[in-house]
């Protein structure tokens, strides 16, 4: 199918019917709410892999060692979080910023969370 045809059979939102509307929406958040699941996932492999006490010569192995113990199929999640991890043991500083911002401990967040809490102690009351 041609570009032109395509964008003949493209159609307003606005033009289509209600339902039709509230099919798109809904299908739209379903999808939001499941790329959010997704990233809380994600954050939530990394927390639980962080704390593990591991030989840093044997990262992978003793990764997923623990992770099989806890669940024996290896999901796609876990072996990344593992490859980030053992790279960032072995001094990948990538890596380390990756782990780092995806369990929530990005300093520019953390900067702005300290500030916005003393907002009210700052305010120019004019």
């Amino acid at each position: 199918m041609s570009a032109k045809k395509a964008e003949e059979n493209l159609r307003p939102f606005d033009k289509l019917s209600e339902e039709e509307q509230r099919e798109i929406r809904s299908k739209g958040g379903k999808a939001s709410g499941e790329t959010r699941r997704q990233r809380k996932t994600f954050k939530e492999v990394f927390s639980a892999l962080l704390p593990m006490d591991i030989n840093p010569d044997k990262a992978i192995s003793g990764l997923s060692q623990i992770i099989k113990e806890e669940n024996p199929q290896l999901t796609a999640e876990q072996a990344i979080a593992m490859a980030q991890i053992y790279k960032a043991i072995n001094g990948d500083t990538q890596a380390a910023i990756f782990v780092r911002d995806t369990v929530g401990d990005k300093p520019k967040e953390q900067i702005e969370q300290t500030i916005n809490g003393f907002d009210k102690y700052f305010k120019n009351d004019e």
